[in-house]
């Protein structure tokens, strides 16, 4: 089937959105979830399936613009680009399983029919092998946008203590093997329905689990299902940056926000512009550079990763630690000018109609992510700048 790419016309779609999401963030942090008119848009738009594999209908599309268009829909909905941004990163995970994993997620290419698939990627199960495949059971916290979800990627420890990569795996379980618990009740990323998932004994066939070692490694051109360099991008950094994405573009919509914010406002007890301030000014300048940062670095790092990819060649270990360390420091720095603008913007900033304080709400959220835990990154980077090498087991 031919599948036209939506490459060139996703982050102008993503602009085009953004007055409805801006109409909608409410309505999604009250539900708890994403509206399902605005997952029909995105679905329709062709989100979910931009990274997807053509040969079952996605687009193969670029990962750079796909998170620029990540990040356009963040700076109206953070919620809603967190659950768009993974359910794009999912499609093209499930592209790196065996071909007949593939097959059993899309069964009919050619009906061009659109699977979600959401995922709860730490070990929290324990799979057991059996004959045929593997015995899946265990809890799974936060899973964001599994009411939506057809499949879940879960992840599961091989009837060991043992966390090491090979120990691990990686499965696709379909949602009738699975129950979702309503325990979403949190105080940012409130849309995202990041809810429970339970699984009581499931059978699994071998096909549909991959092992973290084999994740981390990348598989080689022999083992690969699809030519597409996309397919040889190295699985955990592409993972952490599409959760870094929905920070940079949560960072931009507050700092657009503070910008008109305090273009009207006054000092209470002064009646002086606040604009005309020099904290003020110092503030949105600081800001303003390190969303820049972030960005620069998150766009070297997706440049160099598609550079080895296209050239064929896997990315060096030393590269996808600095890449897994860089992502959740791009999260840091937007963090940082979120607090600083929330900082200098008063008490009108927390007040509920504030996008101000939801972009406050949401960004810390997102930084509470273990993937995009700094200490554990940089742990990870400093022992290989060191010459320490990184231990996989962190990865």
């Amino acid at each position: 089937m031919s599948v036209a790419s939506t490459e060139p016309a996703l982050k102008e779609t993503a602009r085009s959105l953004a007055p409805m999401l801006r109409d909608r963030a409410q309505a999604c942090e009250d539900s708890r979830r994403v509206p399902r008119e605005t997952l029909e848009r995105l679905k329709a738009a062709g989100f979910f399936k931009a990274l997807g594999p053509r040969r079952f209908g996605g687009h193969e599309d670029d990962l750079e613009s796909f998170f620029d268009a990540v990040i356009e829909l963040a700076k109206a909905c953070p919620s809603t680009a967190w659950v768009t941004s993974l359910f794009g990163i999912h499609t093209w995970m499930v592209g790196l399983f065996p071909e007949a994993a593939q097959t059993d997620v899309w069964p009919d290419a050619e009906s061009g029919d659109e699977v979600i698939i959401a995922s709860a990627i730490a070990p929290r199960g324990r799979a057991t092998e059996v004959d045929g495949g593997y015995r899946l059971s265990g809890r799974w916290r936060c899973s964001s946008g599994c009411d939506d979800a057809g499949w879940t990627i879960m992840g599961a420890a091989l009837d060991t203590e043992d966390t090491a990569p090979h120990r691990r795996l990686e499965l696709l379980v379909p949602a009738a093997d699975y129950r979702i618990e309503d325990t979403w009740f949190v105080a940012g990323l409130r849309g995202t329905g990041s809810n429970d998932l339970v699984v009581d004994e499931a059978f699994v066939p071998a096909h549909r689990a991959l092992s973290l070692a084999r994740l981390f490694a990348g598989s080689p051109q022999s083992q690969r299902v699809h030519d597409a360099p996309l397919f040889l991008l190295p699985w955990m950094p592409v993972f952490v940056f599409g959760l870094a994405a929905p920070a940079i573009g949560t960072a931009l919509g507050a700092l657009e926000n503070y910008i008109e914010h305090v273009g009207t406002r006054r000092a209470a007890y002064t009646g002086a512009l606040v604009a005309e301030n020099a904290s003020s000014q110092v503030r949105v300048a600081e800001a303003s550079s390190c969303i820049d940062a972030a960005r620069l670095i998150m766009r070297r790092d997706l440049g160099e990763m598609r550079s080895y990819a296209e050239s064929g060649k896997r990315c060096p270990f030393a590269n996808a630690v600095r890449y897994r360390w860089d992502a959740p420091y791009v999260a840091k720095l937007c963090r940082q000018a979120v607090d600083m603008l929330f900082g200098a913007a008063g008490a009108a900033a927390l007040l509920n109609t504030s996008p101000l304080q939801r972009a406050f709400r949401d960004i810390h959220a997102m930084s509470a992510h273990a993937i995009l835990n700094s200490d554990i990154a940089g742990q990870i980077y400093g022992r290989e700048l060191l010459g320490l090498r990184g231990d996989p087991s962190l990865f």
